[in-house]
């Protein structure tokens, strides 16, 4: 058996990052094949249910990093809600560096995509805010004050980078991500 030519990993930033950028209708087999370095045959081969398969593997391994690096920092208890908060901002702008990259929400949501991955969608937006109620809770506020910051702060965040985006100035992020923490004095 012929060693990988890109490990699994790898493979799926490179896919993540085609998905992000063109949104899963607007990405083409031909453009995974261009970002990953593979033919055809050897993607359907690692992903047999092809761009699907390959998009709910993005979604798992997105889920993943946020999980360990943004929500799960939030949550912390151990830690000081200060310090929870500024290390997830930082590894929310690093995440979308610094308002550059398009949020897997936005490049989903389209229309085709979205009866595809609704449940997934869903899922993940739930996950984010539950992890910001949490937090809003922690740092003392009541349970429907925190529901609505939590809100805010998603409104904030996918608001920011279709902004930033389109107005081509990331400081608009950035920006959006001092707002949230201002939120929580």
């Amino acid at each position: 058996m012929r060693p990988q030519k890109i490990n699994d990993d790898e493979l799926i930033k490179s896919i993540f990052q085609s998905i992000r950028s063109k949104g899963y209708d607007g990405v083409s087999i031909r453009d995974l094949e261009q970002c990953s370095g593979l033919k055809k045959a050897s993607l359907y081969h690692r992903f047999p249910n092809g761009k699907i398969e390959m998009t709910q593997k993005v979604i798992t391994y997105v889920r993943t990093w946020l999980d360990q690096n943004v929500l799960s920092v939030l949550k912390d208890q151990n830690r000081a809600v200060e310090e929870r908060l500024a290390k997830t901002l930082e590894s929310i702008r690093l995440f979308y560096n610094n308002g550059e990259y398009t949020c897997l929400f936005k490049a989903l949501s389209l229309e085709n995509s979205y009866s595809i991955f609704e449940k997934e969608l869903e899922q993940g937006m739930n996950h984010w805010l539950t992890a910001w109620e949490i937090f809003g809770k922690d740092k003392g506020f009541s349970p429907d004050v925190s529901k609505e910051k939590a809100l805010q702060v998603m409104i904030k965040i996918q608001g920011a980078l279709t902004v930033a985006k389109v107005m081509k100035k990331n400081e608009i992020f950035i920006q959006a991500l001092k707002e949230i923490a201002q939120l929580y004095d």
